[in-house]
């Protein structure tokens, strides 16, 4: 059913971004079983993090939440000198931005399978 893959995708796409460094294929896949989603489709989807992203997953996380959290939040440049410990000097940002992040990622991915699905199963 067109509407369980793309709530699938949307969900993998959500956690994969997700603060919860290790266990998002996890959480992802409770989720699955809770509302009785393709599991195989949500662990998929969760892979959208893989190592070379996660530099830019962080910076956008970060950056989202300090244009949605206005409190002592703070704007860093894109670069190799961003680290966990300057994420942790902030954490309320971090954490903000990435479940927006996370949010919207979802969104477009959903409409992106929607489109797809359209297309592809007639």
């Amino acid at each position: 059913k067109n509407s369980t893959i793309i709530a699938s995708v949307m969900v993998g796409f959500f956690f994969s971004v997700a603060p919860f460094w290790g266990w998002q294929i996890w959480i992802a896949l409770a989720f699955a079983l809770l509302f009785k989603l393709n599991k195989f489709i949500v662990a998929i989807s969760t892979t959208i993090s893989v190592a070379p992203l996660i530099p830019l997953i962080i910076y956008l996380s970060y950056v989202l939440g300090g244009v949605l959290y206005k409190q002592n939040s703070v704007l860093l440049a894109y670069s190799n000198r961003i680290t966990l410990q300057t994420i942790e000097v902030n954490i309320v940002q971090y954490l903000i931005g990435s479940f927006f992040l996370g949010f919207i990622l979802s969104i477009v991915g959903g409409i992106l399978t929607y489109i797809l699905l359209r297309i592809f199963r007639k």
